[in-house]
């Protein structure tokens, strides 16, 4: 959405400001990313499901964080 405000804007100043709104989220992001990965690689309750997610391509931890979070039936067997 800031990008949508940052070309709807000739305002210099009001550009700068977005733009640091911008970098600001961007920081922010990166951050919740790397807790994430952290918080995926010490999960021993889960240790089993996301090693198994981690062997497929594309999958990373953000992915697999809503995987077992969203799924906790993932893996387990109909009783």
């Amino acid at each position: 959405m800031e990008k949508n405000r940052l070309q709807q804007t000739s305002d210099k100043t009001v550009q700068q400001f977005i733009q640091k709104a911008i970098l600001a989220l961007k920081k922010q992001v990166k951050t919740i990313d790397e807790l994430i990965s952290r918080m995926v690689a010490t999960d021993q309750k889960n240790a089993r499901k996301i090693e198994i997610l981690q062997s497929v391509n594309g999958v990373g931890p953000v992915a697999i964080s809503t995987f077992v979070a969203e799924f906790p039936e993932l893996g387990e067997l109909n009783r």
